[in-house]
């Protein structure tokens, strides 16, 4: 079996309050192979890290990201959810996590999810990734098809992460008829741990497409992975993968 792509979701957020800089910081310090965020705008025109897109589960504050101005966000406390020890810790703007990685990591793979349907912050991520000299040691994920067909527009040969479309479920909800071309942009695509099935993973294989799951966090469960041909693993708990992967 090959050894996994083993990528740090949303950092170390298994242990440290999940998108923040402590939280990547850790990450960092581990053989991981990539660290994965999510990307929203400001009211007025920041880019910020978080995966969802208001911040009841993640601060004491209420609302959506986008509604908010980013002095309003940096008021809030990202980390006090997770643990005490954590209080006061801030959400972070992409530049921030660029600055962390350079600090730290500099050659480490970044996964960067496009989390909203929205051009502006699709644009200024690519051209912050472009400036950061990034663009080739990236991969943009979307559940937005019409984010993943700007990015292949802006740059045809980086690496484009999409969904697997099952029924009924989340996924990209892309008309059957534009299937085709969908899958024709992709490099990889995304699954629950739960449909990493030797049927699914065939499918996206036969396709030229890797796959990456999440949240694969045991032993046993990266050993399902790779039993059924799994590409990337995608994982809270980098540390317990690492170890049952003999980097650490």
């Amino acid at each position: 079996m090959k050894r996994p792509f083993i990528v740090a979701h949303r950092g170390f957020r298994g242990l440290y309050p999940e998108s923040t800089i402590p939280c990547f910081e850790a990450a960092l310090q581990l053989p991981v192979d990539a660290i994965e965020f999510d990307l929203h705008p400001t009211k007025d025109g920041e880019i910020v890290v978080s995966h969802d897109d208001s911040v009841e589960r993640c601060s004491n504050g209420t609302g959506l990201i986008r509604e908010k101005t980013f002095a309003e966000l940096r008021a809030l406390d990202f980390g006090a959810w997770k643990d005490p020890k954590f209080a006061g810790e801030k959400i972070p703007t992409f530049q921030e996590l660029l600055d962390c990685v350079q600090r730290i990591r500099p050659d480490i793979f970044l996964c960067c999810e496009l989390k909203e349907d929205d051009t502006y912050c699709a644009q200024r991520a690519l051209d912050m990734l472009k400036a950061a000299g990034r663009l080739h040691n990236c991969s943009i994920i979307s559940f937005h098809p019409a984010m993943l067909e700007f990015a292949n527009a802006y740059e045809s040969d980086l690496q484009i992460h999409g969904f697997l479309q099952f029924p009924g479920e989340r996924g990209s909800h892309v008309p059957v008829e534009k299937l085709d071309d969908y899958y024709k942009i992709l490099r990889r695509a995304g699954m629950p741990y739960a449909k990493a099935t030797v049927e699914n993973v065939k499918f996206l294989h036969d396709r030229g497409i890797n796959v990456d799951v999440w949240e694969p966090n045991t032993p046993e469960e990266l050993q399902h992975c790779m039993e059924v041909g799994v590409d990337y693993i995608t994982t809270a708990r980098p540390d317990i993968i690492c170890h049952a992967d003999n980097r650490c």
